[in-house]
């Protein structure tokens, strides 16, 4: 099945689509584990999604940053810190800069 990708799972709201993927996760159908779960909103219910299943999440807040490329590079340093190798949009309601998507 090849090898076992890091997946980091943005998310913004209650977290359905982190659920599917967790259950997919879990009975072998996405060959796949669960690095981080990260959201821009702290009272996200994907976050307690991600508790429940003892899996590593981050609030990033971000009206912290001046900029939406600030926001980005400290979101890319978050990623990089727990060595993802796919990044999935589960719900995530913020736009992206290009400098994040290059």
């Amino acid at each position: 099945m090849g090898d076992i990708k890091k997946l980091a799972v943005l998310v913004s709201g209650n977290g359905s689509n982190l659920q599917s993927i967790i259950d997919s996760i879990n009975i072998g159908e996405i060959n796949a584990n669960i690095s981080l779960v990260m959201s821009n909103v702290e009272t996200a219910f994907a976050l307690t999604r991600a508790k429940q299943e003892n899996l590593k999440s981050a609030f990033l807040n971000h009206k912290n940053f001046l900029s939406r490329e600030s926001f980005d590079l400290a979101l890319s340093e978050l990623l990089i810190k727990h060595k993802v190798d796919l990044i999935v949009l589960a719900g995530f309601m913020r736009i992206l800069s290009n400098s994040f998507i290059e």
